[in-house]
């Protein structure tokens, strides 16, 4: 029998003791959350096992005392090399890592610790230990900005309402984290880019980019013309009238057109909180280029960004995990699995902003995402996605009129019908396939 000292079993007997409940909890980390909703994270290995992966000599379904002996055979040759021989295997898994961290992150996963290859970074990569401003401090940014209030935060920094020397207003981005100077410098490429290519006319419905630094101490940032308030605080305090609606509907179709035209740009985040609305002069503009992606084939972006892989071959993987908040994602860019990761910015066209697009419309129109289910409360987006597109041929040609009838368990043909006037302009944006979506002029229709 086993012996007790103050009831803890110093040996348990074969399926007789109870297991004490200490042993058995269970990992809760980011990945196992992830894993728990059904969702993907790129993989993340460390130096060694990527070693060990392409020089092991054994094949799978060998025995575990084979496995044994050649990861100790292998760990010797590890040690022995020397750091430049490691470097290209240290340099991939940081990559894995960083890469993992970016999807958690985009997936609303909270991180509480940096990754092991975060720590592990070369000393040329920035390291951004200062804490991040405070509301109502003077900082040096270049030249003196005052931070007044913030107005919102993201992934890679926040954003202030400030003012520069002049005394004018303007919207401080502050960005932080491992990526924060690659982020800063994309978005303030595509900024000038948008100056290089548009005319005053055009340029109107995006912001002025006023000063940047992307190599900035102690945060790299940029300083934007002060739009107004965002489209997502505006419907925190009711849905827009009929007339408001049409207005934002082709603003913001003028400027995603304009953005794929002639500047050759996917927005690839176009979202309420990124649509600023100046009501009083009913003026749209469309911010926040940091996922930004020009239109090309993805070698010759690889090959202009200069990323190479370790035998100097051009790596034709994306420079995000994941593109567009999850609420405003089309079908196409879900359940990518990790093999086809490298495939994930051929699936980058201006269809993706066209789905956006359609969701914003209904936002405006309802007060609420139209991808966000009511039942079951916490039923994520890409449920309330496949939903849609399971019942989209039933709706169209005003087919969600005749569901309303009849024991459809969707919300969505109700939705159509309550904001019928702009149901065409949806439809014709978020169709399932990337090559039926097309615009439609929005229109209010006189009852």
């Amino acid at each position: 029998m086993a012996r007790w000292l103050k009831g803890v079993p110093t040996r348990r007997l074969w399926k007789k003791t109870k297991v004490p409940e200490k042993s058995q909890r269970k990992r809760s980390g980011p990945v196992s959350k992830v894993a728990q909703a059904g969702l993907v994270v790129p993989k993340a290995r460390r130096a060694f096992a990527l070693f060990l992966k392409e020089r092991s000599c054994v094949k799978p379904g060998a025995y575990k005392l084979e496995f044994a002996a050649e990861m100790k055979r292998l760990g010797k040759v590890w040690s022995s090399l020397g750091d430049a021989e490691k470097a290209p295997y240290q340099d991939q898994s940081n990559a894995e890592f960083l890469a993992r961290r970016t999807a958690l992150l985009q997936m609303g996963v909270p991180l509480r610790r940096i990754t092991c290859a975060a720590a592990e970074q070369k000393e040329s990569q920035p390291q951004l230990h200062d804490p991040e401003p405070a509301a109502g401090a003077m900082v040096k940014l270049g030249v003196q900005y005052e931070i007044k209030t913030i107005l919102g935060e993201g992934t890679y920094g926040k954003v202030f309402a400030g003012r520069c020397q002049y005394g004018s207003p303007c919207a401080l981005k502050v960005f932080s984290g491992l990526h924060a100077r690659v982020e800063c410098q994309q978005g303030v490429q595509s900024y000038r880019l948008l100056d290089e290519k548009l005319n005053v006319k055009e340029r109107r419905f995006f912001p002025m980019l006023l000063d940047a630094d992307h190599c900035g101490e102690p945060w790299p940032w940029m300083a934007l013309a002060l739009g107004g308030p965002s489209l997502a605080n505006r419907l925190g305090s009711g849905k827009l009238s009929p007339d408001m609606v049409s207005i934002v509907a082709n603003q913001l179709q003028s400027a995603l057109r304009i953005l794929h035209q002639q500047a050759s740009l996917l927005h690839l985040d176009v979202k309420s909180s990124n649509c600023l609305w100046l009501e009083e002069i009913q003026l749209l503009q469309l911010c926040d280029l940091g996922m930004a992606e020009v239109q090309m084939s993805v070698s010759a972006q690889h090959q202009a960004l200069g990323l190479k892989g370790h035998h100097g071959k051009v790596v034709e993987q994306p420079r995000l995990q994941a593109y567009v908040t999850a609420l405003y994602r089309p079908p196409e860019l879900f359940n990518l699995q990790n093999a086809q990761l490298c495939t994930l910015q051929k699936l980058l066209s201006p269809a993706v902003d066209m789905w956006s697009y359609g969701c914003v419309v209904y936002e405006a129109a309802a007060g609420k995402p139209l991808m966000k289910l009511a039942k079951p409360v916490n039923a994520s987006a890409q449920r309330g996605v496949a939903e849609w597109c399971q019942h989209y041929k039933q709706m169209c040609g005003k087919g969600y009129q005749k569901m309303l009838g009849q024991n459809f368990k969707t919300c969505f043909p109700a939705r159509l019908s309550v904001h019928e006037c702009w149901a065409e302009v949806i439809l014709n944006a978020c169709a399932p396939e990337p090559m039926l979506r097309h615009w439609k002029q929005a229109v209010v229709k006189s009852v």
